[in-house]
């Protein structure tokens, strides 16, 4: 272990987190080396002091350098790292400071030459070894990184989504990592590390019935990897499905993941009933590597239909839910949180807001337009545009704000289901169109005008038109998430009064609708559309 800092270094080998180090050995200055034993992010217990001896002269750079020999380490290992500028020189048994850079990385090694499989290609493979150094950095200096030296290393090996790929995982120079557990029973657990091309998940499970992650907080347009055990018992059966919502996914029919064996640096719990790990490629964008990525989950005891077959069907989720995993940053080690806002949270804000935005203010703007012009001489115009544009857009910006912040990388917008689309035709296409034809007949308006010109007319088919579509798009929206029937019911209640005793009765009878043309005893400034 080397470093350029002169307080400790420190590395654990076979861990994945503080939570679970593995092997855990610190040196400090003068090579006082101990291995000590953690369960989360406090000072670690000095065990045992641990001899040193002298480091080759071939990998020799200087600085804070110790060299160990640990015992039964077999092909590979991942590792956690982690160095500080302070420490007791001399003494291995005293406490050090909090670590200034730290990470995590995984080692392949043996002891004889190894053959690196070569890329596919439609050239005969050719056999070829060479030595490797892998060094793990952090992002902030590489004088302060430790490293680890391995006298081979092998290449990667890629297979299909179907059938069990022998992969082996080469060092990386830098690798990122993320771990995320639902509850304490290991109901659900991920984890994720990154390269500087692949993305690898390994999910598992105490279910014994199938474990779902999936891309972003809401089924539509999420991108899901599913997988359970074969009835065969051999591999895990794992498809990659998409949904248009609260339905059963269904397998897609290409797909960007490639199922490889887990690492067995990797620990599991004794609890896992169910497991798979599989590797995702950066170009495929499901994954953020500039901040935290949005993800769900579903698990269920309950097993798949045909379990040997990776589209068949399989129950409803018992447990579910959404959080975040961070690996943007490479060389560092990140835990999950749970997601801040939920999603049903989310849902709840989107369809309250886009109610009162398309449910509500419509109508009174129209309203407003239909009957109260002569009423309202001076006022009922920018009545009218205050409520459409400030009332109807703001609110619909901020309805798409909470659909925006429900979305991952790789999760589709706008064409997952007909709810998003016939959303979309109506917020980004008909409404915008309105309010601009609105405002155009305004600065066209011409008081001695003796008929409606068909400007006009466009300007009130278009708005009905708006109106019918936002019915459609609610409607649609209540039954993709499942509404219970006294919402949905209670929303068309609330159509029919709106439509029946606010316009049948109040408007047309009681008010009666207003003049559009010149009259001969009409006021000039009754008369805007």
């Amino acid at each position: 272990m080397q470093s350029g800092m002169d307080g400790y270094v420190s590395i654990g080998i076979g861990g994945s987190s503080m939570r679970d180090p593995g092997n855990l050995f610190v040196c400090f200055g003068g090579c006082a080396c101990s291995q000590r034993s953690v369960g989360g992010h406090y000072m670690p217990v000095f065990n045992s002091a641990v001899s040193t001896v002298s480091t080759p002269a071939s990998v020799s750079r200087g600085g804070l350098e110790c060299t160990i020999q640990v015992d039964g380490l077999g092909s590979g290992f991942g590792y956690i790292w982690a160095v500080g500028a302070s420490g007791p020189a001399g003494s291995a048994s005293g406490d050090f400071g909090f670590h200034n850079e730290r990470g995590t990385g995984f080692l392949q090694v043996a002891q004889a030459p190894v053959v690196a499989p070569s890329p596919p290609s439609s050239e005969p493979s050719s056999s070829r070894a060479a030595d490797v150094e892998a060094t793990t950095t952090s992002s902030a200096s590489s004088t302060s990184a430790i490293r680890a030296i391995s006298t081979r290393v092998t290449g990667t090996a890629t297979g299909t989504a179907t059938a069990l790929a022998t992969a082996t995982v080469a060092a990386s120079a830098q690798q990122a990592s993320s771990k995320y557990c639902a509850d304490s029973k290991g109901s659900f657990c991920v984890s994720a590390s990154r390269s500087s091309e692949l993305i690898t998940f390994t999910v598992y499970s105490s279910q014994k019935g199938w474990v779902g992650i999936g891309t972003g907080s809401l089924m539509a347009g999420s991108t899901m990897f599913v997988g359970w055990n074969n009835a065969t018992g051999s591999a895990p059966v794992v498809s990659q499905r998409s949904s248009s919502g609260h339905v059963m996914p269904t397998a897609d029919s290409t797909s960007v993941f490639t199922l490889i064996e887990t690492p067995k640096s990797l620990s599991l719990p004794p609890t896992t009933a169910l497991s798979f790990t599989f590797t995702v490629p950066i170009s495929a964008k499901l994954v953020s590597t500039t901040g935290p990525s949005q993800f769900m989950y579903g698990v269920s005891d309950a097993p798949p239909t045909a379990p040997s077959n990776p589209s068949s069907p399989f129950p409803q989720h018992s447990s579910f839910g959404a959080f975040t995993l961070d690996v943007s940053k490479l060389g560092l080690e990140t835990t999950g949180d749970v997601q801040a806002i939920t999603q049903s949270t989310l849902i709840f804000a989107h369809s309250l807001v886009m109610f009162i935005a398309w449910g509500v203010l419509p109508f009174a703007g129209i309203f407003v337009a239909r009957y109260m012009k002569q009423r309202w001489e001076k006022s009922w115009y920018a009545i009218h545009w205050c409520l459409m544009l400030f009332g109807t857009g703001a609110l619909t910006v901020a309805g798409l704000v909470a659909v925006e912040v429900n979305l991952g990388d790789g999760v589709a917008r706008f064409t997952k289901s007909s709810h998003a689309v016939a959303g979309a035709v109506l917020a980004l296409g008909v409404y915008p169109a309105q309010v601009i034809l609105g405002f155009v007949i305004n600065a066209l308006f011409d008081v001695e005008r003796v008929a409606v010109p068909w400007w006009d007319h466009l300007h009130a088919w278009l708005g009905r038109l708006s109106g019918v579509l936002a019915l459609v798009v609610m409607q649609l929206g209540l039954s993709l998430y499942g509404s219970s029937v006294g919402i949905v019911v209670g929303f068309w209640v609330w159509i029919v009064v709106v439509l029946v005793v606010g316009f049948g009765y109040f408007g047309e009878r009681v008010l009666g609708a207003s003049q559009h043309v010149v009259e001969e005893a009409a006021s000039a400034d009754s008369l805007k559309v």
